[in-house]
């Protein structure tokens, strides 16, 4: 017993405890713990009314419930803690009150604990915490965010008020949180977000990932900041997010997949320079102009993809030096220009699959030096080399996907053969939405030219490129 007074950590978490009896309270006198991990059992908390806990620091009761409201300890010491977690209980909202003794607090997780408006309004404020920087709200039932809840959390650097039904944030209400980084909002019923709830005078520069993820928002203000994640997918967007032109905004990622918009304005981007990823795939995409993305010439991820786009204009990536991943895929494209990929020197990953491609320009390709995998497939293209310079520049394919009836002849085999990079080569079946790739074989179908083609395919073969052939052709048995 006397060594058990000096235990610093005690974890039991999942060990399906249901009650604690009279010879493990007095064990559990330990004077000097500092961290204590009960979660996931089915403790009363009524038992650590009894349980002095004179040095506590962390404090874990995540899902300590036995199907009932829980009621938080009224003589529980939480004067030295600074890490609570109380998420997945069902707090008794006269509970919250019993809070006020840990002032110390630096993280505090009330994640799926039935907090509502009126227990904000009566019960918890959380101004009281000036010293929290991690706050978990999310999971809970509240509407409205009010100016007044984070008054004092000067600290405050991550809150997560996500999986809520928030419609309505008042203005200026995250003003005095000067050092917060991280703000997640998804899962709410946003429809408008003003950068007047930050406040132009509060300069929130270290505030760097907003997750506006599955709301309803139809305008959004990007604001004054630099950010290094801005996701807003999965909402009701009909145009690009607002950006004043006053300032030049930094946003390393950039995510509006899911969304209503339909085209792009020549002069976007010119104060968003600094992009490394842009996604703005599943919109309704039918225009983008020549010069939409002049500008971002750090753009390294690119993802048109599910869209209605049907033509590219030839100087549409041009200054884009540095883009290594480009998706065209699910769009209405007809025709490639030779002149469009001209400036993606550093493309590594270029995917034109299910579109309805049926003819390739000459040279289209020849500047892709640089890239490894090529994706044709689904597409309406019935002969690939009715001109042997329509893959040409392409020295370094490793992977190469192309439509299920391409008829491979005589002279794609030569120009493949001239790929000392290549790896594999596969005939594609449809492909829905990445889930699955249903691999053909590989047809010779013309026996007149089998013998010249049979050669090529045994020379691929002896440099350790994968083909995947007719296995009742008999081109199959050399």
């Amino acid at each position: 017993m006397k060594n058990s007074l000096d235990l610093l950590i005690l974890k039991l978490r999942k060990c399906n405890l249901e009650f604690i009896d009279n010879l493990f309270l007095d064990l559990f006198r330990f004077r000097k713990l500092k961290h204590l991990d009960l979660s996931f059992n089915k403790l009363y908390l009524s038992y650590f009314n009894i349980i002095p806990f004179y040095s506590l620091r962390k404090l874990y009761l995540n899902n300590i419930k036995k199907d009932s409201i829980t009621e938080i300890p009224s003589k529980l010491n939480l004067n030295k803690l600074i890490e609570l977690d109380l998420c997945g209980n069902k707090i008794d909202f006269f509970s919250f009150r019993y809070l006020s003794q840990a002032a110390y607090l630096e993280s505090l997780n009330l994640a799926n604990t039935n907090i509502s408006n009126f227990i904000f309004e009566n019960h918890l404020k959380l101004s009281m915490f000036v010293y929290l920087k991690n706050l978990n709200l999310s999971n809970n039932f509240l509407k409205i965010f009010c100016e007044k809840y984070l008054q004092k959390n000067f600290n405050l650097v991550i809150l997560d008020l996500s999986h809520n039904n928030i419609n309505f944030i008042e203005d200026r209400s995250f003003k005095k949180l000067i050092k917060l980084e991280i703000l997640d909002l998804s899962f709410n019923r946003l429809e408008y977000l003003k950068r007047d709830i930050y406040d132009t005078n509060s300069m929130l520069f270290n505030l760097s990932i907003i997750n506006l993820k599955n709301n309803n928002i139809v305008f959004y203000d990007i604001g004054y900041y630099i950010y290094n994640s801005i996701d807003i997918s999965f909402n009701n967007l009909n145009e690009m997010p607002i950006v004043l032109k006053e300032n030049s905004i930094v946003a390393l990622d950039l995510n509006l997949n899911s969304n209503k918009i339909n085209q792009i304005q020549s002069d976007y981007f010119l104060n968003l320079r600094f992009i490394f990823k842009l996604s703005i795939n599943e919109n309704q995409l039918s225009f983008i102009n020549e010069t939409s993305f002049k500008s971002l010439t750090s753009l390294k991820h690119l993802d048109l993809s599910i869209n209605n786009l049907t033509f590219l204009q030839e100087k549409i990536f041009n200054g884009l030096y540095n883009l290594e991943y480009l998706n065209l895929s699910f769009n209405k494209l007809r025709l490639i220009q030779k002149n469009t990929f001209i400036d993606l020197i550093n493309l590594n990953n270029l995917d034109l699959s299910n579109n309805l491609i049926s003819s390739i320009e000459e040279n289209s390709f020849l500047s892709l030096n640089s890239l490894n995998i090529l994706y044709l497939n689904s597409n309406s293209i019935n002969n690939l080399i009715m001109n042997r310079n329509s893959i040409n520049g392409l020295n370094d394919l490793k992977f190469f996907y192309i439509p299920k009836d391409t008829i491979f002849n005589f002279e794609i085999m030569r120009i493949l053969s001239n790929y000392s990079s290549l790896i594999q080569v596969k005939q594609v079946l449809h492909m829905r939405f990445y889930e699955s790739k249903s691999i053909i074989n590989l047809p010779i179908k013309n026996e007149a030219y089998n013998r010249y083609d049979c050669f090529y395919i045994n020379y691929l073969l002896r440099k350790n490129i994968q083909l995947n052939l007719d296995s009742e052709n008999n081109v199959a048995k050399y």
